[in-house]
């Protein structure tokens, strides 16, 4: 045997002899990583067979879906004021626009922890299964056309209109498979008549301005109005009075979470007072 090989096997060698394992072992227990301090986590426990719910809403982030005027006129205050100190309790807000029945499906999909909604007074919304509602307000709902339309059909700055008397207008109405629609058509149904429409828009702005060309007359919450002292339009109050409600509807047992409170509170000091 070559004399390498020889030196190889001796403890001197680093071989198998008791002083070569020690050190081995003394170096193999140098790399090994000490769990003295080491922290252990655990899944959430099941007892009585019921899972511990883990929270759907975390602080920093609040998710809503909105109708339109809402999302233009109320939440906007929401978000802080750019001039003024920072809020520490006010949550992230995440903004998607949707008509209430897309606001409410988005809510039970969990897209959504807030749905800010409307009803109207001849068309009542149920609250869906499983939720809980917040009313906001509720406000009246306007006939709006252009002063000199006003002023032929007799009808005084600020008067009630009859909207029998209107059988004949042409009229402006909101998007089909709308809430606003339904309640247009209902209005004029009770006042006898079936509203011959020139001009059918999502978007109550756009009725706004086609009334203030004289395009037809609209129906017209008093969220959605422009701005007091809008040239071409003229706003009336119904004889017979439309009042729509808003809501803030949100899962039942989640209205405590923080960013929620915190946003519900937010939303019912922003809502109108005067309406």
């Amino acid at each position: 045997m070559a004399a390498g090989a020889a030196r190889g096997l001796g403890p001197r060698g680093g071989g198998p002899g008791p002083r070569g394992d020690a050190h081995r072992g003394r170096r193999l227990g140098e790399r090994r990583p000490r769990c003295r301090n080491a922290t252990v986590r655990t899944r959430p426990s099941e007892r009585d067979g019921q899972r511990t719910a883990r929270p759907s809403h975390k602080r920093g982030r609040v998710r809503i879906a909105s109708f339109p005027s809402a999302a233009r006129a109320l939440l906007p205050g929401l978000w802080p004021d750019p001039d003024g100190p920072a809020d520490p309790e006010a949550p992230l807000i995440e903004l998607v626009e949707h008509e209430p029945d897309r606001a409410e499906a988005a809510l039970g999909r969990h897209e959504v922890d807030l749905a800010v909604t409307h009803s109207y007074s001849l068309l009542p919304r149920p609250l869906p299964a499983g939720c809980e509602r917040r009313d906001l307000f509720t406000e009246p709902v306007f006939l709006v056309l252009h002063p000199a339309e006003a002023a032929g059909r007799g009808l005084a700055p600020g008067a009630a209109a009859d909207l029998t008397a209107l059988a004949d207008a042409a009229w402006l109405l909101p998007g089909a498979d709308t809430a606003c629609h339904e309640m247009a058509q209902r209005a004029c149904g009770a006042a006898g008549f079936v509203p011959r429409p020139v001009a059918v828009a999502g978007d109550f702005a756009v009725l706004c301005a086609l009334a203030a060309r004289r395009a037809g007359v609209a129906l017209v919450p008093r969220l959605a109005l422009p701005d007091p002292g809008a040239p071409g339009l003229s706003a009336h109050p119904l004889r017979v009075p439309v009042r729509r409600a808003v809501h803030a509807v949100h899962r039942a047992g989640t209205g405590g979470h923080p960013g929620t409170r915190h946003v519900l509170d937010r939303l019912a000091a922003l809502a109108p007072r005067d309406v």
